[in-house]
């Protein structure tokens, strides 16, 4: 299924009001509650989904008609969703962040999650400074975090340590959820 079909019938669906899968499991809200904050197809099955919301994250494995939680080994709370990428280039391996600030990879689908070993911590208010993942294709190591404080990161070790990119700390207005994989992707051709 194409993504951004995908996309636009999930946002009719929640537009309308009441949004539907599963056996009491789905609602306006999300999975259990709380907003859709990334939506993700597997490269590998088109009918295998992944959503972070504020109660967690979630697969289906149904093209989205029934939804279970996937937590198992994330430590930290939620305050405003799970920032999460899928490896475009190994589809079982997923990245999220907690509002703790910690980063985790799933290499099995979502089931099991362990920390890479990198923490961001907390902003004073409480909230996560990592607020996008996202994967560099081509490479089943190098991933890119932006950051509220510290602009944008990129690690080569899978998430065991991030340097920062030259101009971007400090200008967390140009890593906005919706635009950071254009923003970054240019910002690193334009190096090349």
């Amino acid at each position: 299924m194409n993504k951004t079909l995908l996309v636009a019938a999930m946002g009719m669906a929640l537009a309308g009001g009441t949004a539907w899968a599963g056996v009491g499991v789905w609602s306006g809200q999300g999975p259990d509650g709380g907003y859709i904050y990334d939506l993700l197809q597997s490269p590998a099955s088109a009918s295998t989904l992944y959503i972070s919301t504020r109660s967690g994250i979630f697969k289906s494995s149904d093209a989205g008609a029934s939804w279970a939680p996937m937590m198992n080994g994330i430590v930290g709370s939620v305050s405003y969703g799970y920032p999460l990428t899928i490896d475009a280039d190994a589809p079982n391996t997923l990245y999220a962040a907690d509002s703790t600030g910690h980063l985790y990879r799933s290499t099995d689908g979502a089931s099991n999650w362990m920390q890479t070993g990198y923490v961001l911590p907390p902003l004073a208010n409480g909230l996560s400074s990592i607020n996008q993942i996202t994967d560099a294709p081509g490479s089943t190591t190098r991933l890119y975090i932006a950051t509220i404080a510290s602009g944008v990161l990129v690690s080569n070790n899978s998430g065991a340590s991030f340097t920062a990119i030259n101009g971007s700390a400090g200008a967390p207005e140009a890593v906005h959820r919706n635009s950071f994989r254009r923003v970054i992707f240019q910002a690193i051709e334009s190096k090349v």
